[in-house]
């Protein structure tokens, strides 16, 4: 019978840097991309005697049930009667919701990794088939190292499960180094073999979407070819899946409309609260074919965006942090006027001499009343306004061009009821701003952190709308805004740094004001749009 699952310290130890910035939870530092399944724990090489190259890893590890901020877990049954949820089957979907658990554990004997986390865990064989079949379930044929927090007793353990002669003794880990072997990837099968010392990672309560079993989708079809489909993804859904669930996908629900013999695949990402024209590939081939389209960038993508404020049409452009951790950061910019042909609405107003005020909540900006657009090319042909950031060595170029701004009424109490849309604090007003935007980058969270940024963040966005309205109240507080201030030593930044993402908030229920409306390609030969947004 195998031991009691080892613990290496809580869970919660705190933040673990890729850079000496920014800050993050272990678990998403951990955290696989979904898709991209690895070779079975089954595959041992059997080479002794191979030279491990100790480096740093990064990652705690917890026996002990823990929550975090990758979103909410459920399982199927009431509670017992000691307040611990009864394991039966992931499915049917549940219409109760729990804290995240995840288990970290260490192999203290080997055979198949489903009856060693069934007995470690006291789980049902079938719920852990369940959690392997949804991709809960991780693995490294090498433990982490601890952090600096952890005890000499959990680090005695550490080092006797990394020590060279226990690694020599280890057939799987041929050729491998320290930082090699404990790359994390997703077990595959129920009847994957582990063998001792090799590290486990269970998501008890893998994040679920039950919007999955809500829609019509073949309703959301917009367009089936040989090589490719378009859907109006329904928002509140994983494109591709998460880190611990690739069953309630978009793809997945998509492929069993229908009725296809193989699995769509993903080309591109749409945020979980987004909706709007997702592209899914029939073949490998044409997955190959849309990923250089989108390296070439002969993709254009627009959208449409419910603002809280309205936003000045023009050209944005800021600096992303590269963490692929959310919240995202970006540099805070001024706006600047630059010589380019694209704009026909906003040219400067001390040399028309009529003028008035935009206030976006950081910046007063002059514009002209509309203008047909041959008079703009006559007399202004090079002018554009526009938002440009400072450049930040090492950080990603974020450019959108807000193309429309209309006033639309704001959600009603009904519609904000359905799609769980929150204010997060945000006064409620008569009017929202609806954007039309030309997406020029395509980084994660772009829209929504750029028009934060600006003072007007995107209704129900409970992630960057806490964090905005806590720079209005405050101007200052962010470290990398318009008013940042200068700090004495980089510990002073540092901890600016982690209260500024304190600020942020979590990753929305449901939906927010943002739509993918259109896709093309080619020049505009093939051109979908999405339907009526939800708003």
């Amino acid at each position: 019978m195998p031991g009691n699952p080892i613990a290496i310290g809580p869970s919660n130890f705190g933040s673990i840097f890729t850079s000496p910035l920014l800050v993050s939870s272990p678990h998403q530092q951990r955290s696989i991309r979904t898709g991209r399944i690895r070779a079975p724990v089954t595959r041992r090489r059997t080479v002794v005697g191979t030279p491990i190259r100790k480096e740093k890893g990064g990652c705690c590890f917890s026996s002990s049930p823990s929550s975090s901020n990758l979103g909410l877990g459920s399982v199927v049954t009431a509670p017992s009667d000691n307040g611990c949820p009864k394991y039966d089957r992931l499915l049917p979907c549940p219409s109760t919701s729990h804290p995240l658990r995840v288990e970290h554990l260490v192999v203290l004997e080997e055979g198949p990794v489903c009856d060693y986390i069934s007995k470690t865990l006291n789980l049902p064989l079938l719920y852990v088939a369940d959690l392997i079949h949804f991709g809960a379930v991780h693995y490294a044929l090498v433990h982490p190292e601890p952090p600096a927090t952890a005890s000499p007793e959990q680090i005695q353990l550490y080092e006797r499960f990394t020590s060279p002669l226990f690694l020599k003794q280890r057939k799987s880990l041929k050729e491998k180094t320290i930082k090699e072997a404990q790359k994390t990837y997703r077990i595959t099968h129920v009847d994957e073999y582990v063998e001792v010392g090799t590290y486990l990672r269970v998501y008890v309560h893998p994040r679920r979407f039950p919007r999955c079993y809500e829609i019509d989708w073949k309703s959301r079809i917009i367009a089936v070819t040989e090589s490719y489909v378009v859907l109006d993804k329904p928002a509140g859904i994983s494109v591709g899946g998460t880190s611990n669930n690739i069953e309630e996908t978009c793809a997945n629900f998509a492929t069993r409309a229908l009725g296809l013999t193989s699995p769509l695949m993903t080309t591109h990402q749409i945020d979980n609260c987004t909706e709007g024209c997702l592209v899914l590939a029939r073949t490998e081939e044409y997955c190959s074919v849309f990923h250089r389209k989108i390296r070439d960038k002969l993709i254009k993508k627009l959208y449409l965006s419910l603002a809280s404020a309205p936003m000045p049409c023009g050209m944005i452009t800021h600096y992303m942090h590269p963490s692929s951790r959310a919240p995202r950061i970006i540099s805070e910019g001024n706006h600047v006027m630059s010589f380019t042909n694209s704009l026909h609405n906003m040219i400067l107003s001390t040399i028309l001499k009529k003028q008035y005020v935009f206030d976006d909540h950081q910046h007063s900006v002059w514009i002209l009343p509309e203008l047909k657009a041959d008079e703009v090319g006559t007399f202004f042909p090079n002018l554009m306004f526009g938002l440009n950031a400072e450049y930040v060595e090492g950080w990603q170029l974020c450019q959108l061009e807000v193309l429309d701004c209309e006033a639309v009424p704001w959600p009603n109490a009904v519609i904000k009821n359905k799609y769980q849309i929150q204010d997060c604090g945000w006064p409620e007003r008569n009017f929202a701003y609806e954007c039309k935007i030309n997406l020029v980058t395509g980084r994660t969270h772009q829209i929504r952190t750029q028009f934060a940024a600006c003072g007007a963040p995107l209704v129900g966005d409970s992630m960057y709308m806490p964090a905005a309205l806590a720079e209005l109240t405050n101007p200052g507080v962010n470290p990398f805004g318009k008013y940042k201030k200068e700090y004495s030593c980089e510990d002073d930044k540092r901890t600016a740094v982690k209260n500024w993402i304190s600020m942020h908030g979590k990753e929305p229920g449901i939906t927010i004001g943002l739509q993918a409306c259109q896709i093309s390609w080619d020049d505009d030969t093939h051109i979908y749009e999405a339907q009526s947004p939800w708003y």
